[in-house]
């Protein structure tokens, strides 16, 4: 049995991902199975540690018969986007959650895992305001504590200790419509006549306007009025087209995030069982 086991990054376009898989299993040749982001999140259940096994075993055993190979694509195996509220650094408890999942994973003969990374200038940002779409707001200083300059490195050796065995694919977000097809036909085997859903677009950030008027103080609410507030906000402002996409960067310090990520992916690259592309 083989798994592709596709684990994020939040913000990558892992929606978009995901959708093209479903899009097109008209097109799977038998024996391989795709598992519905929805419907695996909602069949798995989490202790304060780790994965409920439990309760979640019956359901995991299930998928784990369905065919010789499986494909799974779960962002929230990695972390979720409210850890930013609580983590210094991105993915700090990553390594755990596969470790825990592993218990999963260890009864194929073959896992190969998927990861996409992005440049810190537009990902922080981006991470942020998914954030602020379902938990209290907190301003984006507040939430990073001015620690911008982060790395993928870690990251991706984390997710290499947890899967020392396994080839790590790592997907530039950059390069993400032209390297598609190409990603498509090394898990599926082919992909003639795939539909990439070229004309969907991803969702927008939120309002700059909407972040900083919810720090003069509306943030200050109850967490069940303020959580998601910021998104009604948002909304109200880009249907009257005031303001703009959130966006905390000025170009010197897009340039200095752009010319890190150079240098990560090159440590990337470096990493025996890795391949960027």
């Amino acid at each position: 049995m083989k798994l592709h086991l596709h684990l994020g990054a939040h913000k990558t376009a892992t929606t978009h991902f995901q959708n093209v898989l479903e899009a097109n299993r008209h097109l799977y040749h038998d024996g391989i199975t795709y598992v519905a982001m929805e419907e695996f999140r909602n069949n798995m259940r989490r202790t304060k540690n780790g994965i409920d096994f439990g309760s979640s075993g019956p359901y995991l055993n299930k998928i784990k018969a369905l065919s010789q190979t499986l494909v799974i694509s779960e962002e929230n195996l990695s972390g979720e986007t409210k850890d930013i509220y609580k983590e210094l650094f991105l993915y700090s408890s990553m390594e755990d959650r596969l470790n825990d999942f592993k218990r999963f994973t260890q009864d194929f003969e073959k896992v190969e895992i998927w990861f996409s990374v992005r440049s810190m200038d537009g990902f922080l940002p981006s991470i942020y305001c998914e954030a602020l779409r379902h938990f209290p707001y907190k301003s984006f200083n507040e939430v990073y504590g001015m620690n911008y300059s982060q790395i993928w490195l870690p990251v991706i050796q984390s997710i290499c200790r947890a899967f020392p065995n396994s080839k790590v694919n790592v997907i530039s977000h950059e390069n993400y419509t032209s390297v598609l097809p190409e990603v498509i036909k090394q898990i599926f085997g082919e992909n003639e006549n795939w539909n990439y859903l070229d004309d969907v677009r991803p969702r927008a950030a939120m309002n700059h306007y909407a972040c900083k008027l919810m720090g003069l103080g509306v943030g200050c609410l109850p967490t069940k009025f303020s959580s998601g507030l910021t998104q009604v906000i948002s909304n109200m402002l880009d249907k009257n087209n005031i303001g703009y996409k959130f966006a905390p960067f000025n170009k010197k310090e897009v340039d200095g995030f752009l010319r890190i990520y150079e240098k990560d992916l090159k440590a990337i690259e470096l990493i025996e069982q890795v391949v960027v592309y």
